[in-house]
C-alpha cells in the first residue's frame, strides 16, 4: 500500500507544473462544468496483487505478492454541482496483471487474474479551471484460475476457476488539456476478501464526448 501511494504521488507530480502552465494559456476549461457529461477513456495499469490461502491438497500456506502491468477502459457520466464540485458514475473493464506462483513441498501454486469489472460512483473539486481531485468507491468483480500441481507423477493439476467479488476504493486527478481530452492518474484497492487484493496505479486518457 506504501509503495503504491508512492507511485501515485511520482505520477501527479507533473500535474501542479502542467495546470500552472494551462492557467496562463487561453484553455476553454473552467471548473466542474468543463468536466461534466460523458466521457470514455483507457489507461495503462501498474498492478500488485496479493494472495493469502491455504492449499489442503499440499497442506500448505501461500502469502505472495506479485507485480505486473494491466490495462483498461472505461465509461461515465459526471454532474457538475455548481463552479467546483462534481460527482458522477462510471464503469470500467480491464485485464492483465501477472500470474502469482509459488513453490510449496509436494508442488505448486500459482494465482491468474483475468477480467475485472468495477462500477464506482465518484465525487470532486476542480481546483484553478483544469484540475480535478476526485476520491471513488464502489463494486468490482474479479475473475481469477488458481491452479495447485503435484511433483508425483501421474498426479493431475486442480483447478479453481472462480469469479470473486468485493469492493473497490481509490483517489486521483485529471487535468484538462483541452476542451475534451484530459489526463488521469489514480491509484485504487480491489479488495475481495483477505485470500486476495488488488492495488493499481493507473495512468490514462479520458475523452468527453
Amino acid at each position: 500500500m506504501k509503495f503504491s501511494l508512492a507511485l501515485l504521488t511520482l505520477a501527479l507530480v507533473p500535474i501542479a507544473p502542467l495546470a500552472h502552465a494551462q492557467s496562463g494559456a487561453d484553455t476553454q476549461v473552467a471548473g466542474a462544468p468543463g468536466f461534466a457529461g460523458l466521457k470514455i477513456g483507457a489507461a495503462w495499469d501498474y498492478q500488485i496483487n496479493q494472495v493469502r490461502r491455504s492449499v489442503p491438497e499440499l497442506v500448505a500456506e501461500v502469502d505472495k505478492r506479485q507485480h505486473g502491468v494491466g490495462y483498461l477502459g472505461y465509461a461515465g457520466f459526471d454532474v457538475a454541482f455548481g463552479p467546483q464540485f462534481l460527482a458522477g458514475v462510471e464503469l470500467s473493464a480491464g485485464r492483465g496483471g501477472k500470474t502469482l506462483r509459488q513453490t510449496l513441498a509436494g508442488g505448486s501454486f500459482s494465482s491468474e487474474p483475468g477480467l475485472s469489472f468495477d462500477i464506482t460512483g465518484r465525487a470532486g473539486v476542480v481546483v484553478g479551471n483544469n484540475v480535478l481531485l476526485y476520491g471513488r468507491a464502489g463494486y468490482a468483480r474479479q475473475k481469477v484460475t488458481d491452479t495447485t500441481s503435484f511433483t508425483a507423477p501421474g498426479a493431475a493439476p486442480v483447478k479453481d476457476k472462480r469469479t470473486d467479488g468485493g469492493v473497490v476504493y481509490g483517489v486521483g486527478a485529471e487535468l484538462a488539456v483541452s476542451d475534451r481530452i484530459a489526463l488521469r492518474a489514480e491509484f485504487d484497492q480491489a479488495y475481495f476478501s483477505k485470500r486476495f487484493i488488488c492495488d493499481r496505479l493507473l495512468l490514462g486518457v479520458v475523452v468527453r464526448l
